[in-house]
């Protein structure tokens, strides 16, 4: 999903950004504030987290493409 969603920059640089993205273990210890983790509630909310942070930095980046072209 990650790779997807940066892969929309469409530039040489952007392929760096997967390389930046980090990935923790969904549990309490790590999610403080998301509640109980049961299965498939925990993977579906880590999904949505991911996806809302990859729309950002596209909205983010894209213009800094535009402006670097």
């Amino acid at each position: 999903m990650t790779a997807y969603a940066l892969g929309l920059i469409d530039s040489s640089w952007a392929e760096d950004l997967v390389e930046k993205v980090r990935v923790i273990q969904a549990d309490t210890l790590s999610l403080v504030q998301a509640g109980f983790t049961a299965g498939s509630t925990t993977s579906e909310t880590s999904c949505e987290a991911v996806r809302l942070c990859c729309d950002t930095l596209v909205e983010r980046l894209t213009p800094l493409k535009k402006q670097l072209q």
